[in-house]
């Protein structure tokens, strides 16, 4: 975050990091885009005792005791922006700095954040979740149009519903593509160009989804109503956990199908007949 936001006219002024060799590589990744490199700091209360805004970008179940550590090593900080990039945590970590006098709040990017240093481009179109007190929030939405994103407000309480639909599609995704990745190298591709071939075709499902909702970009043998196709493919599938994952998301696919008027009420009862649980399972489940 730091990285991208000096590409977009923001100078980070001092990094904390849990590596010391990763603050210094992002230090000097700044100082090339801004001029200036910004200051590493042995502990996060050093970090806070000098920062106007400050970002936290911790894991979620740190978060309390980060606030917690920080609040006692600056007892002033009226004045200062917190804000936390966690998608799931409401306000309540926060609680401690504000009532250092902080303005708290939640600045969550909808997007995909590798270890790797960001391309400059990389969040803009993304969504960002902002939450907080008026100036907290405020400061939230304008770091996200800064960094070319669309900032959106989603209730405390549904925070977790909210962050269940990213993971599903920026994580769960990847555990799909390995189970995909291990069935083609077990039908005898190579590792990397079994992993080629679903890069492209997962970028070509991504391509439809962009230009259609989900149920006008479903493809296959759920949309077509094969049965046999289906069943051929959890006979095959080389463990029950995939096969298990099939079944499941396959239902799902039965849904969209259904609402979608892409298959019959008489067609879809015999798919979910086929997918049942009690259907059996993959070559390795019995």
């Amino acid at each position: 975050m730091a990285v991208l936001l000096s590409h977009c006219g923001w100078a980070p002024s001092a990094l904390w990091s849990r590596s010391p060799q990763r603050r210094r590589t992002v230090a000097r990744r700044i100082g090339r885009i801004t001029g200036r490199s910004p200051s590493c700091r042995s502990r996060p209360a050093d970090v806070a005792r000098e920062a106007s805004i400050l970002l936290l970008a911790v894991p979620d179940d740190a978060l309390a005791g980060m606030a917690v550590e920080l609040a006692a090593a600056c007892p002033r900080m009226s004045g200062r922006v917190v804000l936390h990039l966690s998608g799931v945590a409401g306000l309540t970590p926060l609680l401690p700095l504000r009532e250092r006098g902080a303005s708290t709040g939640s600045l969550h990017p909808l997007a995909v954040l590798s270890s790797r240093l960001p391309q400059p481009d990389l969040l803009r179109g993304a969504g960002f979740a902002v939450d907080g007190q008026p100036r907290a929030r405020s400061m939230a939405r304008r770091l996200a149009r800064d960094l070319g994103g669309r900032p959106f407000s989603i209730d405390a309480r549904r925070r977790p519903l909210y962050h269940l639909a990213a993971s599903l599609v920026a994580n769960d995704v990847l555990a799909i593509f390995h189970l995909a990745h291990q069935a083609l190298c077990k039908a005898g591709l190579a590792e990397r160009e079994a992993h080629q071939i679903l890069v492209h075709l997962l970028q070509g499902t991504a391509t439809a989804l962009a230009q259609t909702p989900a149920e006008k970009a479903l493809t296959g043998p759920v949309s077509r109503g094969d049965a046999g196709t289906l069943a051929r493919h959890l006979s095959a599938a080389p463990d029950a956990r995939t096969a298990s994952a099939h079944r499941l998301l396959s239902l799902v696919l039965v849904d969209m199908a259904r609402a979608g008027d892409r298959l019959g009420e008489a067609t879809a009862r015999r798919l979910r007949r086929l997918l049942a649980p009690s259907a059996g399972v993959g070559k390795d489940g019995g």
